[in-house]
């Protein structure tokens, strides 16, 4: 398990995205956005939500626990 957890990450999309898949290249990831129910992600996390994917992860935008349960299923 691998958290990031912070305001204002201060690295590129592509560069943190890169590092994860070097890091982790054999085994499934899960990257999991959490929101609140009006919650709106950023562009910066747009972004990296889509680097994530090209990278071979998996994203999700949860909102609630039921949205983080279906994604592990």
């Amino acid at each position: 398990l691998i958290v990031f957890k912070g305001y204002g990450l201060k690295m590129s999309a592509e560069t943190l995205a890169e590092k994860i898949n070097r890091i982790i290249s054999y085994c499934d990831v899960l990257c999991i956005e959490v929101k609140s129910a009006k919650g709106k992600m950023s562009i910066d996390q747009c972004k990296w939500s889509a680097a994530a994917v090209k990278h071979g992860c998996q994203y999700i935008l949860a909102r609630s626990l039921n949205d983080v349960m279906g994604a592990l299923r």
